[in-house]
């Protein structure tokens, strides 16, 4: 038996898992990589403590924070917690598990596990909503394009700054945490063969 994700309670018999083996070996790949992700994030909010419970751009107290990576990480994070959450799903839907009947259910299954992640994901790591608008405002289209990185309560984040455009709002949600995030999902996920990615 392998459990995919435990609180959905997404699980293979072994002869289910059979066709499965090399989407099973990139999803031990995709969790080697979000666990790297999170620990080098989460050694730096260790690493260098922010001097306000609250800061936006650069704080004078933490000079050695390397911005531009950190900003990065969120987006390759992003990009590959929505590759593992869709390749789950797929699964899924291909060894016909309950839940899953439609394809349509991938998508659906990646969105209620990544939420505000997925978002992110949609809005600025995969494309700047600035050079490939799918319907957003200009305010969703300048705020895909800003430094955004900030601290609260000692954890990175990003999409709490709202950026207005003139009249016009941001019509999209997507205020998260790397380490947070994390965190919260290591009890859904187990790689296979291995310990709960914390």
């Amino acid at each position: 038996m392998l459990t995919l994700d435990r609180v959905k309670g997404i699980t293979l018999t072994d002869e289910q898992q059979e066709p499965f083996r090399n989407e099973i070996l990139r999803l031990n790949q995709l969790a080697a990589g979000l666990a790297f992700l999170y620990a080098t994030v989460r050694g730096l909010e260790e690493d260098y403590p922010p001097s306000a419970s609250f800061v936006i751009g650069n704080d004078p107290s933490t000079p050695g924070i390397p911005r531009p990576l950190v900003l990065c990480m969120f987006q390759w994070y992003a990009t590959a917690v929505c590759n593992l959450t869709r390749l789950i799903g797929l699964i899924a839907h291909e060894a016909d598990l309950k839940g899953f009947e439609q394809r349509t259910s991938i998508l659906e299954y990646c969105a209620d596990v990544c939420g505000p992640v997925k978002v992110y994901r949609d809005k600025v790591a995969a494309h700047f909503a600035r050079v490939a608008p799918r319907g957003d405002n200009p305010a969703d289209q300048a705020r895909s394009v800003i430094d955004d990185l900030t601290r609260l309560d000692a954890r990175f984040w990003v999409g709490l700054v709202k950026v207005h455009f003139g009249e016009v709002s941001p019509s999209h949600e997507y205020a998260w945490s790397l380490t947070e995030f994390h965190e919260r999902q290591a009890k859904r996920y187990q790689p296979p063969g291995g310990e709960p990615t914390r």
